[in-house]
């Protein structure tokens, strides 16, 4: 099988670079709609980075915002987006273990 790099949003004989190496079967079928994403094995890693981002913007946010006195909407805000960014780091660590469970076992690759 011959590994190229096409690109996702154009039909799947034009050659043009992509950021995922993909068969022009995978690129056909992310063009068409079908099953499976050629970058769908990114998505964990995304909603755990941004879930990271989120926590400390949002963690250094609600530091600086204790140290004023007296609670109110501001502390409740931060805290919603702290809990927004656990969520998202869980339900990205979520999917990286069911990507990990559905991953085919390497085997011999054929030609």
């Amino acid at each position: 099988m011959r590994y190229g790099l096409y690109w996702q949003g154009f039909a799947a004989g034009d050659v043009r670079p992509k950021s995922c190496l993909a068969t022009r079967r995978e690129t056909h079928m992310v063009v068409s709609g079908q099953e499976g994403s050629v970058c769908g094995s990114m998505k964990h890693h995304i909603m755990i980075s941004l879930g990271i981002l989120m926590g400390l913007i949002f963690a250094f946010r609600a530091a600086v915002a204790i140290l004023e006195p007296g609670l109110g909407f501001r502390e409740a805000y931060l805290l919603g987006g702290l809990v927004l960014s656990g969520w998202l780091i869980m339900g990205g660590i979520s999917e990286w273990r069911h990507a990990r469970k559905t991953q085919p076992a390497p085997g011999p690759e054929t030609d």
